[in-house]
């Protein structure tokens, strides 16, 4: 068994560190940056030892790929443990790279929704909200934890629901939409909309943004002026 385990171990000298970084890879990749850390010492560990073996062990394995023994190789074990500690502390600077990347560009994008003076709400496959920015609050009336317990037919006019619905589905389906539809908000007033509806992707599941202009001001003069 253990002659079994240290060939299994010995033999990683003949794939080089390749199969070490694919573990850091994918550590690096989908863990918090914590575990990603400790799995990466782990691994440097894990590999620091396989060559200190292939290098000073006891006994000496034939490659089985033909390769000659690294048995005594001291410049190859500095070599390999150095190398290896570079490589992965150049992946971990990189991931901190793209980590601070992605946070920036998820920061601008929420201060630009939340700032737009339009309406923009994400709705979720099955029609909840699942995100809305500070002018929908605003025009709605509704707190954040009124509107995501809302049922969204109370959001719009029975007259406008199957519109509504319409566009929906088209828009799941991947077509983005443009409709005019009426908004009714906590206190009861209605609101005209300009709205625009695209489909978006949130945690690999369908979802549909929709981005609403209020011109109830701008329809009430228009009717004023064609009476």
């Amino acid at each position: 068994m253990l002659g079994a385990a240290y060939y299994f171990v010995n033999g990683a000298q003949f794939l080089g560190i390749g199969a070490f970084l694919l573990v850091v890879v994918s550590a690096v990749a989908v863990l918090p940056k914590r575990i990603a850390l400790a799995v990466t010492v782990l691994v440097v560990a894990v590999y620091t030892t396989v060559v200190v073996l292939a290098v000073r062990g006891p006994q000496t394995i034939a490659s089985p790929f033909g390769m000659p023994s690294v048995a005594g190789n001291e410049p190859f074990l500095a070599a390999s443990v150095t190398a290896a500690a570079v490589v992965v502390y150049l992946m971990m600077r990189m991931q901190a790279h793209v980590v601070r990347t992605v946070r920036d560009a998820e920061t601008r994008h929420q201060a630009v929704v939340q700032s737009a003076a339009d309406m923009i709400l994400v709705f979720d496959e099955r029609g909840w909200v699942a995100e809305v920015n500070q002018a929908t609050l605003t025009r709605s009336g509704y707190t954040w934890d009124e509107l995501k317990a809302l049922p969204n037919s109370a959001l719009f006019p029975a007259e406008d629901w199957d519109a509504v619905t319409e566009a929906f589905k088209r828009t799941l389906g991947g077509e983005t939409q443009s409709i005019d539809c009426r908004v009714v908000t906590k206190a009861g007033e209605v609101l005209w909309t300009e709205t625009t509806t695209a489909p978006v992707m949130i945690g690999g599941r369908p979802a549909v943004v929709v981005v609403a202009r209020d011109v109830t001001e701008r329809r009430r003069q228009q009717e004023q002026l064609r009476d």
